[in-house]
């Protein structure tokens, strides 16, 4: 026989749970409700409602799990510009120089236990410019400036990997500040993307169609932005690549609120903010292999970022979503650099002579180690009595 306490468990549980099936089943009910399209001709409705719907349902999936990768193409970009990004402080070379390092940076999900790692890659993908030959020379290295202070003379107007990868780890602190004041909440994908397009305006021609070769062979289907897309007009290309006979039929644009058009007949999805256009190739042009199609953008405003969402469909069923980051006009913030006590620290740290809390411990006293011969500390100084550099 079942207890009273027991019945009183069941019952309550079966309470519950009978909520949570009414709080679902009204919650599809109101999210079906506000996918619905606003009418319009038949032609269209029945059109839209069977694909277009279906790919805005899809494409919002496909794009949560970053269904497309623009890693494996990366390094054609990065490649071809490494010498020509090196020689220049130009703001177009700043913003590549910035959205390469986010985009590493993103990658490892930079922090101090992941620094080395993140070290360890960028200085494979990244060369440096001097401001000399001998040792103490200043280094241009990615979006920053650093005393050289790397230990020896080279006659090479380049170090090798290691010494970049050690004047990282000896700047860790002004690299994981700028890290935290500009990269934002951006994604790694979306930081690629970013980098990429800012790349694309300063590689050599040869180099950005390999690149897209490479995406569109890779994918089928590659969109991407041709233009500044932190100015007010640029255009959204669409690229496709079969090996067979098929073709894309189908292109729908989306995005949030009214910042953005794209001169096509578009409409609101009742209910919500998003505005849609209609199938770009609904007059009949569709793209076949080795084909594009250029859809020209307004941008109202660049004082906010804003993304467009683009579903390409092609006759055989295959489908792929894509989204275009629109970032807003920012100027980045600039860090000190480390002054001289907080330089010596850091070096006393790298050359493992203390340890992370002597590390602290020194910060808390304002005071510095005095090292000689890589290997020996022989002093230690109060930073009031050493001429600071902020």
């Amino acid at each position: 026989m079942v207890s009273l306490s027991k019945k009183c468990g069941l019952a309550a549980s079966m309470k519950i749970y009978f909520h949570c099936i009414q709080g679902l089943t009204d919650l599809v009910s109101r999210w079906w409700k506000r996918q619905r399209l606003t009418r319009h001709c038949m032609y269209y409705r029945k059109f839209l409602i069977s694909s277009t719907l279906m790919s805005l349902i899809f494409s919002g999936a496909l794009l949560a799990n970053n269904s497309f990768d623009y890693d494996p193409c990366s390094a054609i970009l990065r490649d071809g510009v490494r010498d020509v990004l090196a020689s220049s402080n130009s703001k177009t070379y700043s913003l590549v120089k910035h959205n390469q390092f986010c985009s590493i940076a993103k990658k490892h999900s930079l922090s101090r236990n992941s620094f080395h790692q993140f070290a360890k890659h960028y200085s494979e993908n990244v060369k440096e410019s001097r401001g000399g030959m001998d040792a103490g020379a200043s280094v241009e290295y990615g979006p920053f400036s650093f005393d050289g202070e790397y230990g020896q003379s080279h006659e090479s107007s380049s170090l090798n990997r290691e010494d970049r990868e050690n004047i990282l780890i000896r700047n860790q602190e002004q690299i994981l500040d700028y890290f935290e004041n500009n990269c934002g909440d951006s994604s790694f994908q979306e930081h690629l993307e970013m980098e990429a397009q800012s790349t694309s305006k300063i590689a050599n021609p040869a180099i950005v169609d390999a690149w897209k070769q490479c995406m569109v062979k890779k994918h089928g289907v590659f969109v991407y932005a041709e233009g500044d897309t932190y100015s007010e007009n640029f255009s959204i290309r669409v690229d496709w690549f079969n090996n067979g006979n098929n073709f894309l039929k189908e292109v729908y644009l989306q995005w949030h609120g009214n910042n953005i058009d794209t001169g096509c007949p578009s409409e609101i999805i009742e209910g919500s903010d998003f505005r849609q256009t209609h199938n770009i190739c609904s007059d009949g042009k569709f793209i076949f292999s080795g084909g594009n199609r250029v859809i020209a953008i307004h941008r109202r405003s660049n004082v906010k970022s804003d993304m467009v969402y683009v579903t390409a469909r092609a006759d055989n069923g295959y489908s792929q979503a894509f989204s275009i980051a629109l970032p807003k006009f920012i100027e980045l913030k600039k860090i000190k650099s480390p002054s001289v006590c907080e330089r010596r620290r850091l070096n006393a740290l790298r050359l493992h002579l203390i340890s992370n809390i002597e590390l602290q411990e020194l910060r808390d006293a304002n005071e510095a180690p005095i090292i000689v011969g890589n290997d020996e500390i022989i002093a230690w100084v109060s930073c009031t009595s050493v001429n600071e550099r902020s």
